[in-house]
Order: C-alpha cells, then structure tokens, then sequence
C-alpha cells in the first residue's frame, strides 16, 4: 500500500475509534481557542479566599460540559489582583480527573487581564517568544463561570510545571526557580525540584557574573548559561518592552537549571504590561546581574545584537505582520464578549495596540542606526 493512501486510511481508523468513544476534548493550547471552563468553590471555601486569597482551597472544575472534577484553587496577581468577589486571577492544581479534561496538565493559570484591556498582550509576547525559539508558558483564551456567575473572558496560561519542563527540555531533572522583584543573587523560591532545596548550583551562576575580567568571565559563563539563549531571550525582552521583567527590572521569570547541559535557561513570565511604547527602544537600563554580567562582554554585546538585528526583522520588518495577527485573534475572541459595552471597550484598546505595533515597527530602522552607531561591529 502506497504512503499516501495508508495515511487516509489511519486516519480514518483514527477519526471512526474517536467517535465511538465519548469526546475528547481537543488539546488546549494546539491552536487558538476560547475554552469554557466553570469554577465551583462552597461558600466556606469562598470565606477562605476572602480571609487567605493566596491559599489553596479545595473547589470543582470542569471544562465545557463534562462531570465536575477536584481542583485546588486560589487568587493570584499584584497589580492585577482584584478579590473573589470580583474578577479575581486564579492559579488552579488540577486532580488526575480534571487533568483528562484539560490535556494532562496538572496547573493552570487564569489571568483577568486587569493590565491589558485587549487581553491580546501576554498572548501575542508568548507567541513571539515561541517563535524566537524560547520556552514559553503558552497562552489561549477562557470564559469563566464561577459559581454560576459569569466572570467572562480571561486568559488562560500553562503552568510551567514538569510537564512544560518535559516538554521544552525532555526532562525534570533540574531546579526551576521563580523570580518576583529580586535578583539571582537573592534566596529566589524553588519553584519544581526533584533535589530538595541545595541552591548550590545557582550560587555558581551568581559567583561567575562578579569576575572581574571579561575574558575568564565569558569562558565560565558560556559553561553554566545557555549564552545563545540568554542573547535571544535579552533581544525578546526588549523587542516586546517587557520592561517588568527580568533584565530590566528583575521580575517575572523563571529560571530553569538544564541537568542535562548542566546551564542555566530563562523563561519569560507575567508579559502582560508590555508592547506598550510606540516608539522600539531600550525602556530601562539593564538590571539584573546576569544581564549586565553579559552585555559588559565584548561577547555577549555582539550576540545580544545580533539577535536584536535578526529577531526585529522578523517580528517588525513587515510593519503589518504583528497587526494581521492581532486581527485574527480579536475575530476569535470577540464572540466571547457578549456585553455590548466591554467587547467596545476592549476593542477600543486593540485599535490601541494595533496603533503601537505599526509605530513600532515603523521605528525599528532607526533603533538599528543609533544600536550601529553606539555599537560599532567587533572584528
């Protein structure tokens, strides 16, 4: 049997066994989509989360029409944070039978977009970074019910758990750190382990960015940092003004210690105040220790730009690529706005980011004159 037509035929094997099962619900995050999704918390629980928002309490969950099934739930957010009440961000510990309906993952994060009326930032910040080539938490949409009362759209993000570390790096095996306003250098949460809490080996990435000369610094930095990583993750950073997070402002992100290549890898988080300066330009100055430590290298410098230069034209060569795309998302969301005044408002603020996108990408040649001019080529 010939390649093509053995192919039709499993897939027809496939579709016809599908049916006759119950539905499988489709994989979450494979393509954009709005998922239904209702919470249900008993009213001791919902005194709980008033009391102790940031405290798990046990809850139901269900996606679409399925049977309710055991969750942890809480509130999250900083700015964002808005209590149980209103339109509160939930970070969700899924049961193995809640995990069935929401494609095995065993956390998820619903966030209410409280910083970005568009609800599109964080979502279109996670496809760009994936697209770099950088492990991202992805992104999709939710209506959310709880207890009966419409919450509306939020945004819906995998939690970066073992099964994202399985995914991006083929295994678990390494720390994954969380960082919130503090640096490396601080005792920065142990966000997933299998070693307990030894912070040994980040200590050694921290000792290694205070070499005081630049060439031993860059030979033992290329050995405990992905360095060609760490250049595209500081060009994404700066292309999307993700000015929250790590190297200009120390906050939101992880840190993943790779076992398998013994070097550190950082994933972005939290990319919801961002692509919000119309004109592309460096917003802070560079503060995290790892940041400074490598563009203070000859090295580092030239990797960094080269990233800028090549990632900047991607993403911004074509002023109307990133617009085309925020066209395409607000056709899928905007069903789920049912009130007349809210899809008005947000759409309102995507003609916003529209606006800025097509600035930005209008000011891209520019940011490469004055990088050419500041940063002449090393030879």
């Amino acid at each position: 049997m010939n390649r093509p037509v053995s192919c039709i035929l499993s897939a027809c094997v496939l579709l016809f066994s599908s049916a006759s099962r119950s539905a499988e619900p489709p994989p979450l995050f494979s393509e954009d989509s709005v998922t239904s999704i209702d919470i249900q918390i008993d009213p001791a629980g919902i005194k709980a989360l008033r009391q102790q928002p940031r405290e798990y309490v046990r809850g139901k969950i269900r996606r679409g029409t399925n049977l309710l099934a055991a969750a942890e739930i809480r509130l999250k957010g900083n700015f964002s944070f808005q209590p149980i009440d209103q339109k509160p961000g939930f970070s969700l510990k899924l049961s193995p039978a809640a995990q069935n309906q929401f494609s095995g993952h065993k956390r998820l994060l619903l966030n209410n977009s409280a910083q970005d009326p568009s609800y599109l930032r964080n979502k279109l910040a996670s496809d760009m970074f994936l697209q770099a080539g950088l492990p991202t938490a992805r992104v999709n949409f939710a209506t959310v019910t709880l207890n009966g009362r419409a919450l509306n759209l939020y945004l819906l993000l995998e939690g970066t758990d073992e099964k994202f570390l399985q995914m991006h790096f083929g295994s678990a095996d390494g720390n994954l750190y969380e960082g919130a306003d503090q640096d490396i250098s601080a005792p920065l949460e142990i966000d997933f382990t299998p070693r307990g809490t030894d912070r040994s080996d980040l200590q050694s990435l921290v000792n290694t960015c205070s070499i005081d000369n630049l060439q031993s610094r860059w030979t033992k930095m290329s050995r405990l940092l992905d360095i060609n990583q760490f250049a595209t993750f500081m060009a994404m950073e700066l292309l999307v003004a993700h000015k929250d997070g790590y190297c200009m402002d120390l906050n939101n992100y992880r840190l993943y210690h790779n076992a398998k290549t013994g070097k550190f890898i950082f994933i972005a988080h939290g990319m919801d105040f961002i692509l919000d300066n119309p004109v592309l330009q460096q917003d802070r100055h560079w503060k995290g220790i790892v940041a400074r430590a490598f563009i203070d290298t000859p090295k580092g410098k030239s990797l960094f730009h080269d990233q800028v230069n090549q990632l900047g034209a991607k993403f911004y060569g074509d002023p109307q690529f990133l617009a085309r795309r925020v066209d395409a998302l607000w056709k899928m969301i905007e069903p789920a706005l049912t009130d007349t005044a809210e899809k008005d408002h947000v759409h309102n603020a995507i003609r916003e980011l529209q606006s800025t996108l097509r600035s930005r990408a209008a000011s891209f040649p520019q940011y490469l004159q004055r990088s050419q001019r500041n940063n002449p080529p090393i030879h």
